[in-house]
């Protein structure tokens, strides 16, 4: 009877676990959000802002980080999220909006009133969702630095905040771009159109734009020169990554931060510093994905088999393969199998393997939650 009695608990907690929501995105720099598989978000990290909702004074350091996850209260159920520099965006189910935390640039888009609110002495921001004006029928959002986007299900891009040398306080359309189904942003952004094809706008003193002319600004979107077959795109600082149908990893704009995983990390006057043609990121094969961060410097390519590949800056162990206070220049495997899906964010790398756990690794030395020291291999994450 007690056997059996035990065998009925474990195959109770089993299904408690399979049924449990779990984090399927995670996006974000010092502070971080993550979208559950229920429609919810919850969030760590910086909360200067209140780019983590009104979160209790009581869970704040003082220096405003929460060491605990805070769930972040929506009016509907979110089915994508992203994460700017000090802002955070959800999209809700009906095609709507929500931004939270700071405004000064535009990154609310909800007009010149953003400038006034001030909400729990969270200067120049606001701890409550609000929603981005004129905007409906969106199918994806992204963000980057203090610069937001949103795509419309016809294909169309319109962003906000901090997207040219003038902030657009409301959404506006990004001339040029059309039949995009995915963006990724930093100071610059790249857009993967449906036919496989990648057009970009932004920043493009390094040539991370892929096209000319070398400027400080370019506002029209245009295709990358000679970039095709494309499945998935990311944006670092002044630096741009592709992966191709056949599993190959492109890299063109800064090699400053080893970002193309050449073993070089050049200065900004040698030559092969910085190029607008995309260049092969050699050690990479089987691709699926790729994911790099603005702050870590670092790159992520998660591969066919379950496993991953980092390089770039690695001080704070982001490339996952136990390299810690270094660069890694050439790509070598993160300590972790199993992974259906990687981000990076911040110094921080996360992870989701198959049974839909979540692993991270990297900065921790200032109380970063959940890890509280340099972690240079993944560790478990437990949200509950």
């Amino acid at each position: 009877m007690i056997l059996r009695l035990s065998v009925l608990v474990m195959l109770l907690l089993t299904a408690m676990a399979q049924t449990a929501p779990h984090v399927v995105k995670v996006a974000g720099t010092v502070s971080k959000i993550a979208l559950l598989s229920d429609g919810t978000v919850i969030g760590w990290g910086d909360a200067t802002y209140g780019q983590l909702g009104a979160v209790p004074r009581t869970s704040l350091t003082r220096s405003r980080y929460t060491r605990q996850f805070v769930r972040i209260p929506l009016p509907g159920k979110v089915i994508d999220i992203a994460g700017g520099e000090e802002t955070s965006y959800a999209l809700l189910d009906g095609g709507t909006v929500m931004a939270w935390g700071r405004a000064h640039d535009g990154e609310l888009g909800i007009g010149t009133a953003a400038l006034e609110m001030k909400q729990e002495n969270l200067l120049e921001g606001t701890s409550q969702p609000v929603a981005v004006r004129g905007l409906h029928d969106v199918a994806a959002i992204a963000a980057g630095g203090r610069a937001a986007y949103a795509i419309l299900k016809d294909g169309t891009v319109w962003g906000w905040g901090a997207i040219s040398q003038t902030p657009a306080m409301t959404p506006v359309q990004i001339p040029g771009a059309a039949n995009v189904v995915r963006i990724a942003a930093s100071g610059h952004a790249l857009a993967l159109t449906n036919d496989g094809r990648v057009m970009s706008w932004g920043s493009n003193t390094s040539g991370e734009l892929g096209r000319d002319p070398q400027r400080r600004q370019i506002e029209q979107a245009g295709f990358v020169e000679g970039l095709r077959d494309v499945v998935s795109i990311a944006t670092g600082t002044q630096v741009s990554l592709a992966v191709k149908k056949d599993g190959t990893v492109w890299a063109w704009g800064s090699n400053g931060m080893g970002q193309f995983g050449n073993g070089k990390q050049p200065e900004r006057s040698d030559a092969g510093a910085w190029t607008h043609t995309p260049q092969l990121v050699p050690g990479v094969t089987n691709a699926v994905s790729v994911a790099a961060s603005v702050v870590g410097r670092h790159v992520l390519a998660l591969l066919k088999n379950g496993t991953v590949m980092g390089w770039g800056n690695s001080d704070w162990g982001q490339t996952g393969s136990g390299v810690a206070g270094d660069f890694q220049l050439t790509p070598r495997p993160a300590r972790i199998t199993n992974v259906k899906a990687v981000f990076a964010c911040g110094n921080n790398s996360l992870a989701i393997r198959s049974d839909n756990s979540l692993w991270i690794w990297g900065n921790g030395d200032r109380g970063e939650f959940p890890v509280n020291t340099v972690t240079k291999v993944p560790v478990l994450v437990n949200i509950y």
